[in-house]
């Protein structure tokens, strides 16, 4: 009888390690994040963050609630870096616009809090951005190597491009604005409030927030669209094998 009970209490034991385990590799949270970049630099070829926006999606819940944006000040103290008229006519800022910004690594730990937030004490975070791999993520990289910054690793990356091909087939045609018109979503466009007249531009967290309409719309009109998983699942078991 003892021999018994000690075999059970050794599997309940058991039981629990691997749901321990299985929580620490849950994705807990989605995050749609953009960046508005300085443009190439001359010397280095590298961009530089001078905008992030997220909009974050925990698990449970029925849609994205917990954002995060910050502007950011791409120059170090010796100078380096300047924002391009390339990337200032799309994102419609210029140095004199963030100099007054901190820099990435002050914005890192705040973002660092969003996340940890959202993460709580466990599980992955999966972070969608468009064409994620060749833009947002090696900018991220970029700024974090420059300043001797960890990306955390709860962290998955993925492409809402991906996620589209996935869905809906493979397409020569990958941009925002052509996935926006293929499903009829409104991109959001933002104002600059030190800009003359009613121009509109590039804005991270609006970027975000619109890839989280997608990514949402992408899923419920998408054939074998089920009823019975969340969209939630349903976005991430396209990265998450």
């Amino acid at each position: 009888m003892c021999q018994q009970q000690h075999v059970h209490l050794h599997l309940t034991l058991y039981q629990i390690e691997i749901l321990k385990l299985e929580k620490e590799y849950e994705v807990v949270a989605i995050v749609f994040w953009d960046l508005e970049t300085s443009g190439k630099h001359p010397s280095s070829n590298a961009e530089y963050i001078i905008e992030i926006g997220c909009v974050g999606w925990k698990l449970n819940m029925e849609t994205a609630t917990e954002n995060f944006s910050s502007l950011v000040n791409p120059q170090t103290f010796n100078g380096e870096c300047s924002i391009t008229p390339k990337a200032s006519q799309v994102s419609g800022l210029y140095m004199r616009d963030v100099l007054k910004e901190s820099n990435w690594d002050s914005v890192y730990i705040k973002w660092i809090e969003y996340l940890s937030n959202l993460r709580r004490k466990h599980g992955k975070i999966l972070m969608l951005a468009h064409n994620s791999r060749n833009a947002d993520e090696n900018c991220l990289k970029c700024d974090c190597e420059r300043y001797r910054l960890i990306i955390p690793s709860y962290l998955i990356f993925g492409d809402t491009h991906l996620l589209y091909n996935n869905l809906h087939g493979k397409t020569p045609q990958w941009s925002i604005d052509f996935l926006c018109s293929r499903f009829q979503i409104a991109r959001k466009k933002t104002f600059r409030s030190n800009r003359i007249g009613n121009s509109q531009y590039h804005g991270a967290l609006n970027d975000a927030d619109t890839l989280h309409n997608l990514a949402i719309t992408m899923v419920k009109q998408n054939l074998l669209y089920s009823n019975t998983l969340s969209v939630f699942d349903q976005i991430v078991k396209n990265f998450i094998m």
